[in-house]
């Protein structure tokens, strides 16, 4: 079994459909997904994000696994978010500390 554990749905609107082809195309069976559009989303952004993370892993059960995404600097929020992931079937977390740290 080949899982591809980073790939971003980007602002592509057919990102899940796209992901979906290559990976058949070359043998990957499962791709863990986040969403990411800039260094420092905002909370709304972030939302959205993860979202469509949520609803990719419904649409394609067992092939998109959902990593939730968090800015810590968001901080009781960030953690809300995180156990809303949870919630909606997130099995990992995704951050980007290399951003967060520097603002």
């Amino acid at each position: 079994m080949i899982i591809d554990f980073h790939a971003h749905l980007w602002a592509r609107d057919d990102a899940e459909e796209a992901i979906l082809r290559e990976c058949q195309l070359h043998g990957v069976d499962k791709v863990c997904i986040s969403g990411l559009a800039s260094p420092i989303p905002d909370l709304d952004e972030v939302r959205r994000l993860n979202d469509r993370c949520y609803r990719a892993a419904r649409a394609y059960p067992g092939f998109y696994l959902p990593f939730v995404y968090v800015n810590p600097l968001h901080g009781q929020a960030a953690l809300e978010e995180l156990e809303r992931g949870v919630d909606q079937g997130a099995v990992g977390l995704k951050l980007w500390i290399s951003c967060h740290a520097h603002h």
